[in-house]
């Protein structure tokens, strides 16, 4: 271990104070350490004047100069006041505090012996004044140092005789006039010496003992780091600790620790306390008010928080009994802060979920776990209102459950938004449903309607041939005209049911075409005929009507759903009861009008002003998605037409649409497809044609060739064989199915636009129904003439006549 050490060089062992900057104290140092000086160190002139008053040293050096910025800072823990000091007052004061006198020396440092402190020639000036004995110029040779030095020790003997100070009582007076407590402890922390113990305390009871026992035990290592401090490196030390006070009380010590010195040697540490126990307890004072305001702005803020929080706060005690709650959260669950309390916000509760969050938070309030669970509050106004709620439990120092604190979030929005997206997710399966049954009718009527031409063709040139026989042998063919007609008639209707699916099956095609609204309604009833017959008689009355420019399937669409719901407004197994009645006819105006009248459960007034609204349904789960009458409406408008609904409950429902009319009227309702008159054959043709009918089906292109006797026909299987014919030979027509396995009708027209565009106005599509998106584009947007399978002789002549150059 280290210790503070002076070395002996002269004969006079003199008491010096040093009040200088490192600098400037280390120079000197080294010089009255060579002289035998006592040093010490001060670090303020506060303390130089206490230290002088008990110990009275010999020599004063008191820095000035370049150095008084740093001692005249005045700044807490180096002097008493923060105002600039008059050095010389200084140094009066010094020479006051005790009765021997002092020599003091006031030492101006500067690098440059030619640029001195102004200050430093006033201190010389002021000798007279008696405030300074001798001013000593730094820096200097060290021959002159020493001789200054030697100078000022003659003049400190000089003055030493007599001196009061010298006597031990002098000093022990000195030392018990002082009101502070001042102790010596040595290496170990001993007590050697103490002037004034606590009241009620001896000091006989002290001194001796160790000084640790009097200062709890988690500050024991400030005093042993300030005893080390001064023993080992001659420092003085002030710091603040606790201890015995009067009658053994606590007190509060600010204390200043500096060495003793004997032949350069520290031989003890000289402690001077102030008990600044009441400075203490007015800190702590003003530090619990400060906490205390502090602590009261925070709830402030807090509160403030609270209430401008977009979120529901609340809190509860240890039980869960409702204590605050904020703004928002009365506005999220529709009931006041009085209304929550304690248990009240369970009221508040919908009637569906009330039972699950009782039972949710009785379960985090039992087992202190964290709570969080959505749920919904109920209005007075009957709106609902989804929240989040969330709740932690707040503990006390033992651990135990002071409080709970949560949020509520409202998520309403989200959760509509949810309910919306699976809804439409719902619609888009059942969407998906309809469109898979459409490409599956689509395939179903294609396969249907080969075979089903065969049969019609086929038939109706058997029935050709008996009228034709019919003559020779009438006994033979007896009857077989009448059957043949049955056949025809059951195949006929098996053909309009198919040309029925195939319409509603092409929900995507845009085609846009005159259209006689009478057959698109018949179309319409062909399909809404099961849910109609079992409950209601139905009555058509049509009359003569322009045409109308629109899209059959989207039309289709609009019929459909008005006769489906007609028949749904009716009970089942009353058909004889009930009429369900549809009206076309001319209206004012070149308009259509269209009635469709049931005489079912009618509409009360609160449902019909809602009809037209999406998503909106009075229909079962399952059975409805409220999207039929706003499409209605949507397909209506968009032909420039309107559509109007009366109902009354008890009176059944009349619906009527007005759709703009073409300029040409259609004077009788038949078939659509005008072929050859009655009577008319294929045989009365002015030359021979060469037909190339392609097709996959053998009996398809024998029925054909059947219709084409008397012409040259040749077959083609499939697409490549007939490119392959087509490459070689010239034909007056083509008949090319438009669904063929390897290369379809599409891609053997295309192919022939390339290699013969003469051919490909030459042809024509057979279409048994186009159940994939290609072949749908490629209809309607290519102008090739068209035949619908199953097709008549008539309308094949019909359709041969527009291709077939003359």
């Amino acid at each position: 271990m280290g210790q503070a050490r002076c070395e002996n060089r002269s004969s006079m062992t003199a008491r010096s104070l040093i009040i200088a900057d490192d600098a400037t104290r280390g120079v000197l140092e080294d010089a009255l350490n060579q002289r035998n000086h006592e040093v010490t160190r001060a670090e303020c002139f506060d303390s130089a004047i206490k230290l002088q008053s008990i110990v009275g040293f010999d020599i004063v050096f008191v820095q000035l100069g370049r150095a008084r910025q740093s001692l005249d800072a005045m700044q807490p823990g180096h002097l008493t006041t923060e105002r600039r000091v008059d050095y010389l007052q200084i140094c009066r004061t010094l020479r006051q505090a005790s009765e021997k006198p002092v020599i003091l020396v006031a030492v101006a440092y500067s690098p440059h012996p030619d640029q001195l402190h102004a200050e430093a020639y006033g201190a010389i000036d002021a000798h007279t004044a008696h405030a300074v004995d001798d001013v000593l110029l730094l820096p200097s040779d060290s021959s002159v140092l020493a001789v200054r030095i030697r100078t000022a020790e003659r003049l400190a003997e000089q003055t030493k005789e007599g001196d009061p100070r010298s006597s031990a009582e002098y000093w022990r007076s000195l030392v018990n006039a002082v009101p502070d407590m001042i102790l010596t402890f040595d290496r170990s922390g001993r007590i050697l010496f103490i002037n004034h113990p606590p009241p009620g305390i001896p000091a006989e009871e002290v001194i001796g003992t160790d000084g640790y026992r009097y200062i709890p035990a988690e500050q024991h290592e400030i005093l042993r780091d300030a005893i080390r401090r001064v023993f080992e490196h001659g420092e003085v030390v002030t710091y603040e600790l606790s201890g015995i006070g009067p009658h053994r009380t606590t007190a509060w010590y600010a204390s200043r620790a500096a060495p003793v010195c004997r032949q350069g040697e520290v031989v003890a540490a000289i402690v001077i306390t102030t008990d600044i126990t009441e400075r203490k307890v007015a800190e702590d004072k003003a530090r619990r008010l400060a906490a205390a305001e502090a602590m009261a702005a925070a709830a402030r803020d807090k509160a403030a928080l609270a209430e401008a929080s977009p979120v529901g706060i609340f809190q509860t005690d240890a039980h869960g009994a409702c204590l605050y709650v904020n703004k928002r959260w009365c506005e999220i669950a529709g009931l006041s802060a009085e209304e929550a309390a304690g248990d009240g916000w369970v009221r508040g509760l919908h009637d569906h979920d009330r039972e699950r969050v009782i039972k949710a938070w009785n379960t985090a309030v039992h087992e202190n776990c964290r709570f969080r669970l959505e749920y919904r509050f109920q209005h007075r106004d009957g709106r609902i209102a989804w929240v989040v709620g969330q709740a932690v439990a707040t503990r006390d120092q033992r651990g135990d459950v002071r409080e709970y604190i949560g949020t509520i979030t409202d998520i309403t929005d989200r959760k509509r938004a949810e309910q919306e997206q699976r809804r439409l997710e719902a619609q888009l399966r059942q969407k998906q449903k309809i469109e898979s049954l459409g490409v599956m009718a689509s395939g179903i009527a294609h396969e249907i309607n080969n075979p089903l031409f065969a049969l019609l063709i086929n038939v109706d040139e058997l029935k050709k041939r008996i009228t034709h026989y019919r003559v020779t042998a009438p006994d033979t063919l007896l009857g077989s005209s009448t059957l043949l007609d049955d056949i025809s008639e059951a195949g006929q209707r098996i053909r309009d049911i198919v040309h029925t699916l195939g319409i509603f099956a092409r929900a995507d095609d845009a085609r846009i075409s005159d259209l006689d609204v009478r057959a698109v309604m018949d179309a319409s009833l062909r399909l809404a005929n099961h849910e109609i017959r079992h409950r209601a008689e139905l009555v058509r009355n049509y009359g003569e009507i322009p045409l109308v420019r629109g899209n059959e399937t989207r039309l289709g669409q609009v019929f459909l759903n008005l006769l489906i719901n007609a028949a749904h407004a009716i009970p089942d197994g009353r058909a004889h009861d009930n009429q369900i009645c549809i009206t076309v006819r001319a209206h004012t105006g070149d308009q259509v009008c269209v009635m469709v009248e049931d005489t079912g459960a009618g509409i009360s007034p609160e449902v019909r002003h809602r009809i037209f609204d999406p998503f909106f349904t009075t229909k079962p789960v399952g059975r409805g998605t409220g999207l039929g009458l706003p499409i209605c409406h949507t397909i209506v408008t968009a032909m420039g037409g309107t559509i109007d609904i009366d109902s009354s409950p008890g009176e059944g429902t009349s619906v009527r649409l007005l759709l703009p009319a073409m300029s040409h009227r259609v004077t009788d309702h038949c078939d659509a497809a005008a072929g050859l008159h009655q009577g008319e054959s294929l045989y009365a043709w002015q030359r021979s044609l060469w037909v190339l009918v392609v097709d996959d089906d053998r009996h398809v292109r024998d029925a054909i060739r059947r219709q084409l006797l008397g012409h040259t026909v040749s077959e083609a299987s499939n697409g490549q064989a007939a490119l392959s014919l087509l490459s070689e030979y010239t034909y007056d027509a083509v008949l090319c199915d438009l669904m063929m396995p390897d290369l379809s009708g599409v891609d053997v027209y295309k192919t022939l636009l390339e290699i013969s565009p003469v051919m490909a106005g030459r042809f024509i599509i057979m279409s048994g129904g186009a159940s994939i998106p290609q072949s749908r584009d490629f209809l309607a947007q290519t102008p090739v003439p068209r035949l619908d399978k199953p097709f008549t002789a008539g309308e094949l002549l019909a359709l041969l006549r527009t291709v077939v150059p003359d």
